[in-house]
């Protein structure tokens, strides 16, 4: 019973519409795996000439880096002090920025004292009234003495006594002036030049009255100069 159970499981029968369905699915699954296999073929050498190009290409920079590798020492020597002014630069920077930094503190604790300043009350002082000023009394000017004519050295003076010798004029008595105790005639001031001008000055206007108030008489009108025919 054992034998023909294992036979049965080893052996079963199908149906051949069955089989042949399977034959046709083995033989299309067949077909399939050979274009598969054509495509990556293809793939696999394509990948190889783009492998052999990368490796020219390497080689081609690998001998240019060399090439330049001599040049690079000379353009290394000609960075390096550009890298340097770069770098002291940088340094120049930072500190012009704290320095920066440094006046903004400086104008905002500026503006915060205007700030309190402005709002702080205003405290008015009273200014106490000044005394009202005395004026001074008025000034009355006193009334100036009117000018007497100006007088010609032509006419004759009544204010002066006549010169010693000459005859004494029409209608007068004769002046007796008395003599000096030696026999000589009295001494009378000269009037000539300066000597008649300051005896004038100090006589006043001949033939004016005295002044009643006591007040000084104005000074007399510039001499005229006569030219050559008296006028």
């Amino acid at each position: 019973m054992a034998k023909s159970d294992q036979r049965s499981d080893e052996y079963e029968i199908l149906p051949h519409s069955e089989i042949m369905k399977l034959k046709r699915e083995l033989d299309d699954l067949k077909a399939g795996h050979a274009d598969e296999f054509a495509g990556l073929k293809v793939s696999i050498d394509n990948l190889k000439k783009s492998i052999d190009l990368m490796n020219s290409m390497f080689k081609d920079a690998s001998e240019d880096i060399k090439a330049e590798q001599s040049q690079g020492d000379s353009i290394a020597k000609k960075v390096d002090p550009i890298i340097e002014k770069i770098a002291s630069i940088g340094d120049q920077n930072e500190k012009i920025a704290n320095a920066l930094l440094a006046v903004a503190d400086i104008v905002n604790d500026l503006k915060d004292k205007i700030e309190d300043m402005n709002n702080r009350p205003v405290e008015v002082k009273k200014e106490e009234p000044m005394p009202p000023r005395q004026s001074p009394p008025p000034f009355n000017n006193p009334p100036m003495p009117t000018m007497p004519p100006p007088m010609s050295f032509n006419q004759p003076s009544f204010g002066m006594p006549p010169p010693v010798g000459a005859p004494p004029p029409l209608g007068m008595p004769p002046q007796n002036f008395g003599n000096d105790p030696f026999g000589q005639p009295p001494s009378f001031p000269s009037f000539q030049g300066d000597n008649q001008n300051s005896f004038l000055d100090n006589q006043g206007p001949m033939g004016s009255p005295p002044d009643p108030f006591g007040a000084p008489l104005p000074p007399l009108p510039p001499k005229k100069k006569k030219g050559l025919f008296g006028r």
